[in-house]
């Protein structure tokens, strides 16, 4: 018995045995022709076959070939015999073959799969890590915002408590000053001297200074430390006034601050322009507010 092998569509060829018999998934549209020299003299014989991994049974075939397209991957059995009428069989073979699998059902395929959940678990992980961080920055972001708010009431607190006492202090001594205007010799200088001295004691402390010097820079990103370091020759009573300007304060507060008087703010607003070389057109209030 001969056998030859091909698409169904295509001539047939003779199989060699001594080779492995495999299609690919994508071309398995295959069928096996039977020839029968030895018994070609027998007019009644007629060609059986089974595919034994499919059936047990033996089906009859109306002309020598076997058409198996179209199987599933897998390994195959293919038996075939040349039977008389009187059921003896004349002549028996056997052919075993092989479906490749399709290629997403490959091993490559599988490491393919395998390595593209992985990367996609990494992603998503890596995914939620920045989304955990972003969301970390942003709690710490409002936190900070929170402290700088506090910090910003604070020292508009205690900037406005300087200004009210100040204001107190200046008043109580412009009062004296009538006072003593009125009494004149019934009010000794002794007493009004000492009551002016322990006035101007309580204005504008080193004290006071040196709170609001500390909560300024933490809000303001240590204003006072770049100032120095890039205007060294600006004075520690030019770097007071510098954030006055920078709270947009009227020259009349900061002279009520300072305890001087409305043209002395004007005189250091004109020193400090000058040191930092600042040109007329720019606003001192604007440029120390963007100072950074």
């Amino acid at each position: 018995m001969q056998v030859k092998v091909g698409k169904t569509d295509d001539e047939s060829h003779l199989l060699d045995l001594s080779k492995k018999l495999e299609w690919k998934y994508s071309n398995r549209m295959v069928a096996f022709k039977y020839s029968f020299p030895l018994y070609s003299e027998i007019a009644n014989r007629h060609l059986e076959y089974r595919l034994k991994e499919r059936s047990e049974f033996w089906r009859r075939s109306n002309s020598n070939v076997v058409d198996l397209s179209y199987l599933p991957e897998g390994r195959y059995t293919l038996e075939a015999r040349i039977v008389n009428n009187s059921g003896d069989i004349l002549g028996y073979h056997t052919t075993q073959f092989r479906i490749k699998a399709p290629i997403y059902r490959t091993n490559f395929a599988k490491i393919l799969y395998v390595l593209t959940v992985l990367f996609t678990l990494v992603g998503i992980a890596l995914a939620i890590k920045h989304r955990i961080r972003v969301q970390q920055q942003i709690m710490e972001k409002k936190q900070l915002e929170s402290e700088l708010a506090a910090k910003s009431r604070e020292i508009t607190a205690t900037t406005m408590n300087l200004l009210n006492k100040n204001k107190i202090l200046m008043d109580l001594k412009e009062e004296l000053s009538v006072q003593k205007g009125t009494l004149g010799a019934a009010y000794p200088d002794k007493y009004y001297k000492r009551m002016m001295k322990a006035i101007d004691s309580q204005i504008s402390t080193d004290s006071d200074w040196k709170t609001y010097q500390e909560n300024f820079d933490r809000i303001h990103g240590n204003f006072f430390s770049i100032l120095k370091s890039r205007y060294p020759a600006l004075t520690d009573s030019d770097l007071r006034f510098c954030s006055y300007f920078c709270m947009n304060m009227s020259s009349k507060e900061i002279a009520s601050m300072m305890n001087i008087s409305l043209k002395g703010v004007e005189a250091a607003r004109y020193r400090i322009r000058k040191k930092i070389g600042l040109p007329s057109e720019i606003s001192l209030s604007s440029f120390f507010m963007d100072l950074n």
